[in-house]
């Protein structure tokens, strides 16, 4: 038994040895051979062309061997071998990325440079469109935003709003009978408060604070919340039911017409307001219009990014497209002067 264990490493080497030789003499079978056996192997590259300028019948093996070998040569020497940025671009072809950038940036750009031109076209005109359109609809949509603004100043009466809020401080809860506090003190001990304190002395529509100054919180509160503010309205404050007034400073005459208004709009209906205000539909629908048109305005510069990234992509996949079939339709026939011979020979020139 241990003269089998001792013979059986012995016949594995010498196995090993056998094919070894067997596999180095199988490089030049003609199984393994080339169709171009006879032939020059011919590399783009010229200083690999010149490393390999050998009259040999070269196998398969054989060319990836002698193919490493001068790869690993040139590279000792410091020079590249077909790893540039280039090297996977065909003849003819163009930069998947140089493409990409360019219609990320300008739309339609990296399907000129590919040479798709209608496409380049296309995706240039709807840019184009796609510009024209969100400024036309912010310009409208500008000029209709000042125009209900201009509006709201001369037909909501801000002055009214705020007497009548300090007026239900003092009031609102003797006259419903609330337990809560009322407020004693005058105007500007009121003003001094903030909006969370001025909140126990004021009935439960009241949610919002209206800014001092005219933001564009401001205009949309006075055309949203009409339960708080739609007494500002003209149509509201200046009502034929209401006693006239014509000095919001006086207290007498503020206080008998808020006293009016109170029993009309509070005390006999849920409603808070008359409802039927003009001004304040009006304004209502000037605010929607307006909203409307910068709304499109909005989705159309969305619609300009989406624009962007479609032409980026389109314009990679059309290179890279492009490029495959280039690389594939190098293949034909050539002939060589080889020896002083003319060999024909059929190959495959694949790069990319």
């Amino acid at each position: 038994m241990k003269k089998y264990v001792l013979i059986l490493p012995v016949l594995m080497l010498g196995l090993i040895a056998s094919f070894a030789h067997a596999d180095d003499r199988a490089l030049d079978s003609p199984m393994f051979l080339n169709p171009q056996s006879e032939a020059t192997v011919e590399v783009e590259n010229a200083g690999w062309g010149e490393m390999l300028e050998q009259k040999l019948p070269l196998s398969n093996r054989r060319y990836e061997l002698q193919k490493q070998l001068a790869q690993d040569a040139m590279e000792e020497e410091g020079e590249e071998y077909g790893d540039d940025a280039t090297s996977n671009i065909p003849e003819g072809g163009f930069h998947p990325g140089r493409a990409v950038l360019m219609s990320a940036l300008i739309p339609g750009a990296g399907q000129l440079y590919s040479g798709a031109h209608i496409k380049s076209a296309l995706f240039f005109a709807l840019e184009i469109g796609l510009w024209v359109g969100a400024i036309n609809y912010g310009l409208q949509g500008d000029d209709k935003d000042a125009e209900f603004k201009v509006f709201a100043d001369e037909n909501w009466n801000d002055a009214a709003y705020r007497e009548y809020e300090f007026w239900l401080a003092r009031w609102y809860n003797n006259r419903t009978n609330q337990i809560n506090d009322v407020f004693l003190e005058d105007r500007n001990a009121w003003d001094s408060f903030n909006w969370q304190d001025q909140l126990a002395y004021l009935p439960s529509w009241f949610t919002h604070e209206l800014p001092d100054d005219k933001t564009q919180q401001y205009y949309e509160m006075i055309g949203k919340y009409l339960q708080q503010f739609g007494i500002g309205w003209e149509d509201e404050w200046n009502n034929d039911q209401l006693p006239e007034v014509t000095d919001f400073t006086d207290p007498d005459q503020v206080n008998l017409w808020a006293d009016v208004y109170f029993e009309l709009t509070v005390v006999d209906t849920d409603d808070h307001w008359f409802k039927n205000n003009a001004h304040a539909e009006k304004y209502g629908d000037m605010r929607y219009d307006s909203n409307q048109l910068l709304d499109m305005r909005d989705n159309l510069f969305k619609l300009v990014m989406v624009n962007h990234v479609l032409s980026a992509l389109d314009a990679g996949f059309t290179v890279v497209r492009n490029n495959r079939r280039l690389a594939e339709a190098q293949v034909g026939m050539d002939a060589k002067m080889i020896g002083g011979k003319l060999v024909s020979f059929t190959g495959l020139h694949f790069t990319w």
